[in-house]
């Protein structure tokens, strides 16, 4: 057996045997499920971050210099899992999207702890499955058993390419404007142009737009890699299970740093700063873009409650310095761009928080005439407040603009149910039914047609 290779087989036990770390990427379900990778985002002046790694959304917030959990919710389809996510900024607006293998779906989360569903694409039971979701400059992108799709914020499929099959989806990565791929499978990087939006990929191989690739990475096992790519440098950083490496972008070594463990997981950073981030199980060494040289370094694997083990990380800008989100398998640690440890959020089987849905609203049809009777639903509101149910109209002239048909209360988990009459007071036309939480103000409205 070599070297390498003993090393590993006894961290292994060890770590087995201190309670069972998740090394790979597959969505398997357990007692003790990991913490091992999601997103984070800097939006007006918070640090927002989420995971869906133990199946549930949890949606989490930087409060002051501590981790605040602010909502957790499962998908309304309760045949299907979460099994990514992405943060997109657009306009003034917070969306976070997230899909379950069948279907994309959009939240506003502007206000974190209130995520609203805006819009899902349809669920069709195809062939397809997608894996990951991406945010490659204005675009929305997954990466699927089908390959590469490219969406706009509406929802609406741009491109289409049957390219990458890569057995690790989630080491399928984009350049920040979306210019370029990045795909690890094994000890291979293959970097490409991203197709245009007008190319017709429908029969087109991302073979032909390969620019560069690496057959040499030193990576024993399938698990998520995450690669960075600096736009202003023209550089790539890849950590595999030996060294740290800096490559141009046809993928030719230009330095590299070998690093104490056995593993490798991400490379984080932002691209304004002059050093970046790296993940490789036991802890988190922060190093220089140029030089490679370590500037500081944490270890991970006592913090909390112990069995660390740094795998996923983000990095985004806070005020004038950095916040590092670490997935830490039984934590989620916090920590400043020094690598000072902020706070952590410990993974605990007794944990009380409550499963919150995200606000919806739906009705049996969607129009009816005056005094029809209509099936009202929802979900999303505060356990047990008493809701109004209102017909807004925004005609003009001798008819009323607000009708109230009836008051209604959420259940303990947030829901209701209730047959209202179309009223016939209001203009035929479209309108707007909204539902208000009396105790939380919140409201959700859905249109609805009088004929």
């Amino acid at each position: 057996m070599s070297k390498f290779s003993t090393r590993l087989t006894v961290l292994f036990i060890i770590l087995a045997i201190a309670g069972g770390f998740y090394f790979t990427s597959n969505h398997a379900t357990s007692n003790n499920q990991a913490y091992y990778s999601g997103k984070a985002i800097s939006y007006r002046g918070q640090v927002i971050f989420g995971t869906v790694n133990r199946d549930q959304m949890e949606l989490f917030r930087m409060q002051g210099n501590g981790i605040s959990r602010v909502a957790m919710f499962g998908n309304l389809s309760a045949d299907h899992r979460f099994n990514d996510l992405a943060f997109n900024q657009e306009g003034s607006d917070l969306y976070l999207y997230l899909i379950d293998g069948f279907s994309i779906y959009k939240y506003r989360v502007s206000e974190p702890t209130t995520p609203v569903l805006v819009s899902q694409t349809a669920q069709k039971e195809t062939n397809e499955w997608l894996k990951t979701i991406r945010i490659a400059g204005d675009r929305i992108v997954t990466v699927g058993n089908n390959g590469i799709k490219t969406w706009s914020t509406d929802l609406q499929a741009v491109v289409s390419t049957k390219i990458i099959t890569n057995t690790v989806a989630e080491n399928v990565n984009f350049s920040p404007e979306g210019a370029f791929v990045f795909s690890q499978e094994g000890t291979m990087l293959s970097i490409y142009n991203m197709p245009g939006r007008n190319v017709n990929m429908s029969s087109q191989k991302l073979l032909d737009y390969q620019i560069g690739a690496t057959n040499d990475l030193t990576i024993d096992q399938a698990s998520v890699h995450k690669v960075f790519n600096d736009t202003e440098r023209s550089m790539v950083y890849i950590v595999d299970d030996m060294d740290l490496r800096k490559m141009d972008m046809s993928a030719n070594t230009y330095k590299t740093f070998r690093h104490i463990s056995t593993l490798g997981y991400d490379v984080a950073g932002t691209q304004a700063a002059d050093h970046l981030y790296f993940s490789d199980g036991i802890g988190v060494v922060k190093f220089n873009k140029d030089s490679l040289k370590p500037i500081k370094w944490r270890y991970t694997t006592n913090l909390a409650d112990g069995n660390g083990w740094a795998m996923g990380m983000e990095v985004v800008n806070y005020g004038s310095g950095e916040r590092v989100i670490l997935f830490n398998n039984a934590n989620i640690v916090l920590m400043d761009e020094n690598l000072k440890v902020l706070d952590t959020f410990v993974l605990r089987e007794s944990d009380p928080m409550p499963i919150v849905e995200p606000m919806s609203l739906r009705t049996d049809r969607n129009r009816a005439a005056a005094n029809s009777e209509v099936m009202v639903s929802g979900t999303g509101f505060s356990a047990g407040e008493q809701l109004r149910i209102d017909f807004v109209s925004s005609a003009r002239g001798a008819y009323p603009s607000t009708v109230t048909v009836a008051t209604s209360f959420a259940g303990t988990n947030g829901r209701f149910a209730k047959i209202v009459s179309v009223p016939s007071t209001l203009k035929k036309g479209q309108v707007d039914i909204i539902v208000t939480g009396l105790a939380s103000a919140k409201h959700y409205n859905t249109s609805f047609t009088i004929e």
